[in-house]
């Protein structure tokens, strides 16, 4: 600890650093002239700020910095140490968790106020009663349909077009800014025109402030490598706990029923996806990107080597392992992949002059990457009158098949393979429910096996 000593106007600073070789004490002496102007007490909070900082300076910490705020220890992290680290999806979602539950609260605080008590109050926060987030609403005087059939366009027409999803609910309110300004961009008209701030409160799930918790804790420890901090303060905050996810999937009976549907919709492209999705496992970006070149019907395999993001960027699949061949079931996907190549032959050559030949297996109306919304609304229109959970999605699918797996006897090695998961204990994680009931039964089977069917007297 620096001591620090009042001479006039001046501090005198000294800082032990211990014994040498000779048992000698070393200290290391400065002096701290405060600003003209400063009150008695600014000049010591100054003096007592100078001081620390002369002290992690003397013991080889010159890159501290406790003075930088939380915003500006973000903004460093995503400009010079996320782009080499994450992928770029992952960042987006990681900032976006930060700048909506954290930065508005914590931005402006230094980082030698940001304590394990505070940080761990702040998520308490949030846990309980939720935060604030800002979303955009359609202006009471403003009819958004009109401005949209003014420029000879349809709701329709926007989603098509990517501009954004579901213009309905927008025009209801709860869009972000970023989506309200690709509508406003797109009609060419000012956000402050057609769109109105609306400051709204939620409960966050433990999931949600897991998550954040995660994302703030790796800023800090970046910062704790590049010397900027000398510990990451969340290093002691525990985490919430986060119960297993009810995953909505489906039964084999439910999946055949769901697979003769998608057979029959209209966009023979998302129903193919959804079909394939939920006989292979792959995450719908997989299949998105998908290239006919990807593709052996004659061997029976697909390679996926790539995925497309929510803006149709093209990416590396979203770990090391989910680079990976997955074999098509012969005496259905194969078949129904060959039938479904020359509907898509016919497809093209009725699109003509507007078709964009990308190569790709699961494509959209003009040749280019499917909508990830699309292939959910489809899904949700199929199964909207079945007795199944209304809260199936397209990524269930993925899940489905897991689960139609582990019951018909696939361990966890074979899952995790076919899903691309970095790691067993992912699978265990995801499936612990799925994969206790199979260890039941497998319990049962042998019972019964040895016993005969003979219950104990």
């Amino acid at each position: 600890m620096a001591s620090i000593r009042k001479r006039g106007e001046t501090y005198h600073i000294a800082v032990s650093l211990g014994v040498d070789e000779n048992f000698k004490q070393v200290r290391k002496y400065t002096t701290f002239d405060p600003p003209h102007g400063m009150t008695v007490k600014q000049a010591k909070k100054a003096a007592d700020e100078y001081a620390r900082e002369f002290e992690l300076k003397c013991k080889g910490l010159t890159a501290y910095d406790e003075n930088m705020t939380l915003t500006e220890l973000c903004a460093w992290y995503y400009e010079n140490i996320a782009p080499n680290r994450i992928r770029e999806r992952t960042q987006e979602n990681s900032r976006y968790r930060l700048d909506l539950w954290v930065l508005p609260k914590l931005g402006k605080k230094k980082l030698r106020d940001l304590k394990p008590a505070v940080l761990a109050a702040h998520f308490a926060e949030m846990l309980k009663s939720g935060g604030a987030r800002t979303r955009y609403r359609t202006r009471s005087d403003f009819d958004l349909k009109a401005a949209i059939t003014a420029k000879g366009l349809s709701y329709r027409e926007l989603e098509r077009q990517g501009v954004c999803s579901r213009v309905t609910r927008i025009a209801g309110g709860g869009a972000t800014q970023e989506t309200c300004q690709r509508i406003c961009d797109y009609l060419d008209i000012p956000l402050s025109t057609a769109f109105e701030e609306r400051t709204e409160h939620r409960p966050l799930s433990a999931n949600t402030v897991k998550c954040t918790q995660t994302s703030l804790s790796a800023v800090f420890s970046a910062a704790v490598k590049a010397e900027i901090i000398t510990q990451n303060p969340l290093a002691n905050v525990d985490p919430p706990t986060v119960g297993e996810i009810d995953q909505p999937v489906l039964t084999p009976d439910q999946a055949r029923l769901v697979r003769s549907r998608l057979e029959a919709v209209e966009h023979i492209s998302v129903g193919a996806l959804l079909i394939t999705a939920l006989y292979t496992g792959a995450r719908t970006g997989e299949l998105r990107a998908l290239k006919w070149s990807d593709v052996n019907l004659d061997a029976g395999f697909i390679d996926i080597c790539k995925s497309v993001d929510h803006k149709g960027r093209v990416t590396q699949p979203k770990t090391r392992s989910s680079k990976r061949v997955r074999p098509i079931d012969q005496a259905y996907h194969v078949k129904f992949l060959r039938q479904y190549r020359a509907r898509q032959a016919a497809q093209i050559l009725a699109a003509g002059s507007r078709w964009t030949d990308n190569k790709l297996v699961f494509p959209n109306l003009t040749g280019g990457y499917l909508s990830a919304t699309l292939a959910n609304k489809i899904l949700k229109s199929v199964i909207q009158d079945m007795d199944i959970p209304q809260t199936l999605h397209a990524h269930s699918l993925r899940h489905s098949f897991a689960s139609i797996a582990i019951d018909s006897g696939a361990n966890v090695k074979t899952v995790q393979d076919a899903l691309g998961h970095s790691s067993s204990s992912i699978t265990l994680d995801i499936y612990a429910h799925s994969f206790a009931a199979a260890q039941a039964r497998a319990t049962e089977a042998v019972s019964l096996a040895i016993t005969g069917g003979v219950t104990a007297l």
